[in-house]
């Protein structure tokens, strides 16, 4: 299909959205390149699937859709969010994997029901100190960026289980880490450091601590 053909099955599937009064959305492999505006009045919706479109932007009012709980987005040329993100008071999952993202703004903060980030393939070079205010976040996910230190706070992740910081340009660890009590699985693997702190051993498996 062209161009015009994937827009319009876009625009099908959102129809049916309304008239079948459907919670979920598929809007995957679709070559969108702009949220067509009859998605932002979808307010019912609760899963928002947008992986392998053509986004380099998202608009601010995406927030209108303040039911969704699920939104991936992976797979796409996102360079920034907007700051109307952090007003998604529902969602747990968050997926941005594969990406162009260099930053993500601090009110990324306002997530309060967040529990599951994915970050991985993005060009991040460090993470806004919000992040350490997501009360429920249980799995965070940043293998393949450009992460040189962790964020300060990073142990008030009280409920994290998994935290992946594989390939990054990390130079050490931090011994805060160990205050993590949740954390089942590390990786660490593809960074600058030697060793690892042993005060983390006891809080992973050394299966899972690469």
């Amino acid at each position: 299909m062209n161009k015009s053909d994937l827009l319009a099955e876009a625009l099908r599937r959102i129809e049916v959205t309304f008239e079948k009064k459907l919670t979920a959305l598929n809007l995957n492999d679709l070559q969108l390149d702009e949220i067509p505006e009859r998605l932002l009045q979808a307010s019912h919706l609760k899963v928002l699937g947008l992986d392998n479109n053509r986004f380099e932007t998202l608009p601010e009012e995406i927030a209108r859709l303040k039911q969704l709980r699920v939104l991936d987005l992976s797979a796409n040329r996102l360079k920034h969010l907007p700051s109307s993100i952090g007003q998604f008071a529902d969602l747990r999952v968050l997926n941005l994997k594969n990406n162009r993202l260099k930053s993500l703004p601090e009110e990324i903060g306002g997530l309060s029901s967040l529990m599951m980030l994915e970050l991985r393939d993005n060009q991040l070079k460090e993470l806004p100190a919000s992040i350490t205010q997501l009360p429920k976040l249980r799995e965070l996910y940043l293998k393949a960026n450009k992460l040189r230190t962790f964020p300060v706070g990073i142990e008030n992740l009280s409920l994290l289980i998994k935290l992946d910081l594989s390939e990054n340009k990390l130079a050490e660890v931090p011994k805060n880490l160990s205050r993590l009590s949740e954390l089942r699985m590390l990786w660490l693997m593809g960074n600058k450091f030697e060793s690892v702190p042993e005060e983390l051993l006891p809080i992973c498996d050394l299966g899972s601590l690469n």
